[in-house]
């Protein structure tokens, strides 16, 4: 039977390695074509088998294979001859930073008052809440619908199946193929544990860079009205409203031109009630919703999960790339499950962490035997 796009959507997978209907898939891709740097799809199907198959295929590789970058994806529904971020757009609004200040100061004052501080494993952290400027740039990047705002962003993601949602949204998609290098010199950055868009998106950005097009891999495919319903649904639950969707609503009604530069640089809620009692009243009201800790283990697997030998394996070296920053992974840590107690591992011996993440030469990896359940070195 033909697999339709709807069963795409379903295939089990973990991480990026399919789990069943191989063949069937692998069909499908087989019947794209490359023109250039790019892949002529028949239909939409076509397109997502062939993206799904060519992610598969990536975290299937030999134990000696020395290659540490990961492929990321973007979808676009249109087409450009460049691709670059918000902010490097003609168009662009002045009034972008003084909305994403806004947002920055009501972001970090809610956080301080309605979430505990990060901790580490010895109890130390911050006495105060705090999200670097690059931080509170990588939030309000998947809130910008919301916030009506640019910034010198650009999305990626480590699902391709993400990306052929965001792209699939008109008449003819496209999903651009890029590659993110994870040795010890990457910083990426893991979003809260409150702010879900990110997690559901497993997204990485990268700063205003400008891309030709033609030096990119590229699919592209058109779109039918019947596979254009079925991708709708798929697109809302990316794009979920939640907590962070309301505080962007409460700062896009700010003037931001008004917003103090002690509260842009030291955002706390103390400064914020003394400065607008009723605006922190009204944030206050605002209640924190937990990211469920599966998109947390989806995010890992899409980025870390690789097949060496036929069994299923993490990377040290990308695993530890996202750890590294990692505050807001302790909570999660003290649930149970092997993939939990792998990354605990992890997380509590520093030493061996920084070990294998050093070892830049090497590409050392971790299996995770199921029948015992413990991670095996």
């Amino acid at each position: 039977m033909h697999l339709r796009l709807t069963d795409l959507f379903e295939a089990l997978r973990q991480g990026p390695l399919l789990i069943e209907r191989h063949e069937e898939i692998r069909q499908l891709a087989a019947d794209v074509h490359p023109s250039g740097t790019q892949y002529k799809a028949p239909d939409a199907t076509h397109a997502l088998a062939w993206l799904l198959w060519t992610r598969h295929n990536f975290a299937c590789v030999r134990e000696s294979l020395t290659q540490i970058d990961v492929p990321v994806f973007r979808g676009q529904n249109a087409e450009y001859k460049t691709v670059r971020s918000g902010t490097g757009r003609e168009g662009t609004e002045a009034t972008s930073a003084n909305k994403i200040n806004w947002f920055g100061v009501l972001l970090c004052a809610w956080l301080e008052a309605r979430v505990p501080p990060p901790r580490d494993r010895h109890g130390v952290g911050p006495a105060e809440f705090a999200l670097a400027y690059e931080e509170r740039l990588y939030i309000a990047q998947h809130y910008g619908n919301d916030l009506e705002i640019r910034t010198p962003l650009l999305d990626w993601t480590f699902d391709p199946l993400v990306a052929f949602v965001f792209a699939a949204r008109n008449k003819e998609g496209r999903v651009l193929i890029n590659s993110r290098s994870l040795s010890t010199q990457s910083y990426l950055v893991l979003p809260p544990l409150n702010i879900s868009r990110p997690w559901r998106q497993k997204a990485v950005h990268g700063w205003n860079t400008d891309f030709a097009v033609g030096a990119l891999e590229c699919v592209v495919f058109s779109v039918g009205e019947t596979e254009r319903q079925v991708i709708e649904r798929h697109y809302d639950a990316l794009l979920p409203k939640d907590s962070i969707s309301e505080i962007a609503r409460i700062a896009l009604r700010q003037d931001g031109t008004a917003c103090p530069q002690s509260l842009v640089w030291f955002p706390s809620f103390a400064d914020l009630k003394a400065f607008d009692p009723a605006l922190a009243e009204e944030l206050s009201t605002v209640s924190p919703q937990p990211v469920r800790e599966k998109l947390f283990f989806d995010y890992v697997d899409s980025v870390c999960v690789k097949s060496f030998s036929g069994r299923t394996s993490y990377d040290v070296l990308p695993l530890c790339a996202l750890l590294r920053n990692a505050f807001w992974v302790g909570d999660l840590l003290a649930s149970q499950g092997p993939k939990v107690r792998f990354m605990r591992k992890i997380w509590r011996e520093p030493d061996y962490r920084w070990a294998i993440s050093s070892a830049v030469g090497r590409y050392e990896h971790v299996q995770l035997d199921a029948s015992s359940q413990e991670p095996q070195s």
